[in-house]
């Protein structure tokens, strides 16, 4: 008698076979794919974005790219960081900005601390260099740091676009995970920057 495969597939691309093995301890979050299983079918294609992404625009590239979806939890964030860590192994220097100011999850997805971030940064209370993690070489993530009482005012603040205008010269990519657009307004204000 054969043995029924009682393992599930758990979105996005964990395998659950209700056992607590060593690869259930892992320290990467199961959604960073692009680190866990390189030989991943998402893995390839989070490659194919990055590839898209770098010949596309080959004499007026796009250096800072913000990523929204219109619903939460469509993957935007997700997208984010493995675009992120793919433009990382690419030696494409590349920071990962939280902008989500409402509902951050990229300290989440890097399994770091989100005490001090973007926030901090615009209001001059830190420098970017302070407060951003750097979670594979090549790559820096910039957490959003403590919610402001006023999110849409930041993200639309002059001092925001200087921010992104200092960063875009800094590094080769910048990543801007943005809220979803069917809830705040704020990503149609930055991709406008």
């Amino acid at each position: 008698m054969k043995r029924k495969d009682t393992r599930m597939i758990k979105w996005p691309w964990k395998v659950d076979d209700n056992s607590s093995s060593e690869d259930e301890r892992n320290e990467l979050p199961e959604t960073l794919v692009t680190l866990q299983d390189p030989t991943n079918v998402a893995s390839e294609a989070y490659r194919m974005l990055r590839t898209n992404l770098i010949y596309t625009r080959v004499d007026t590239p796009s250096k800072v790219i913000v990523l929204t979806s219109v619903g939460s939890n469509e993957g935007k964030s997700i997208t984010t960081a493995n675009l992120g860590v793919t433009l990382a192994q690419a030696s494409k220097n590349t920071l990962i900005l939280d902008c989500d100011l409402r509902k951050p999850a990229q300290h989440k997805i890097f399994t770091t601390r989100n005490i001090g971030g973007l926030v901090d940064v615009l209001v001059g209370e830190r420098d970017p260099q302070e407060v951003w993690h750097e979670p594979i070489p090549g790559l820096k993530l910039l957490p959003a740091g403590a919610p402001p009482p006023n999110p849409a005012e930041m993200l639309t603040s002059r001092r925001l676009a200087e921010f992104l205008g200092q960063m875009r010269q800094t590094f080769d990519y910048v990543l801007v995970d943005t809220p979803p657009v069917g809830y705040a307004s704020e990503s149609l204000a930055l991709a406008a920057i």
